[in-house]
């Protein structure tokens, strides 16, 4: 994790870090003159109907030096709304800025470009029908969720274990961590929301920030929704770029698959 002291470096007389986030278009008049991070994040894709799940959007991140004043203007990519819709494309462009993030597909992560810090593409979801959505790369990898059917959404710290949502934080063997019920008190590190800590849910359990949602629930925030347990419906990609989970039908009707998560601009810098 990354603390805002090497982000920005250490300045004379103190500092407050501040960051803006953006789940819709519009643009930002840089406040002062300094170091800004800015981040893009493409919409997730919707899983499929009685499908797999949907890809999470890429992540594009740079590092640009604005003088105060400086507009910085950007578009927002939707989720997919239903049945395997793809993200939408997210862009912010300034003076020396140029960050495009692809929204995640039915088959596959969004793809990212123009960040000198960051370009990663979004995770997949397994191949197979009621599998989760995949994860955002805030922490460099983009997840994807396990290949058999019906599993939880990818974690921003790995895949899902079998019907639990894969975690924010990485264990040893590359796994998120999952948990029984979103108690987690401490939900982002140093309070940036691009440091998620949250962890996975279990069947029926949303995930906490960045963790994959379990079976049939929602993924927290950059996280991929848990595939369909049962004919019930998949759940839904968490905000800024989640991957819907994907549908399953168990010799009945329903296997609908859900909704995949917006995109998002991040823009952080020290005042």
């Amino acid at each position: 994790m990354t603390a805002a002291s090497e982000l920005f470096g250490t300045r004379t007389g103190g500092g407050i870090p501040e960051q803006r986030v953006f789940s819709a278009s519009g643009s930002f008049t840089a406040p002062v003159t300094g170091d800004y991070l800015i981040t893009a994040i493409g919409g997730g894709a919707a899983g499929l109907n009685n499908g797999r799940g949907g890809g999470a959007g890429g992540l594009a991140q740079s590092k640009v030096r604005l003088t105060a004043g400086t507009v910085v203007t950007f578009t927002v990519g939707a989720g997919g709304a239903s049945n395997g819709a793809a993200g939408g494309q997210t862009t912010a462009t300034a003076t020396g800025l140029s960050l495009t993030a692809g929204g995640g597909t039915s088959t596959a992560g969004g793809a990212a470009s123009g960040g000198n810090v960051r370009n990663t593409a979004g995770g997949a979801s397994g191949n197979s029908a009621g599998s989760g959505g995949g994860a955002v790369g805030v922490y460099g990898v983009g997840y994807s969720s396990a290949t058999p059917n019906q599993t939880g959404g990818a974690g921003v710290g790995g895949p899902s274990i079998g019907t639990n949502g894969g975690g924010a934080l990485s264990s040893s063997d590359g796994l998120g961590l999952p948990s029984v019920a979103p108690t987690f008190g401490i939900p982002f590190g140093a309070g940036r929301l691009l440091q998620p800590l949250g962890r996975g849910g279990v069947t029926f359990i949303a995930g906490e920030a960045g963790g994959g949602g379990g079976g049939n629930a929602a993924g927290g925030f950059f996280a991929g929704g848990g595939g369909g347990q049962n004919s019930g419906q998949a759940g839904p990609g968490g905000l800024f770029g989640g991957g819907g989970g994907g549908g399953w039908i168990n010799g009945g009707s329903g296997g609908l698959g859900n909704s995949g998560g917006a995109g998002g601009v991040f823009i952080e810098w020290q005042a």
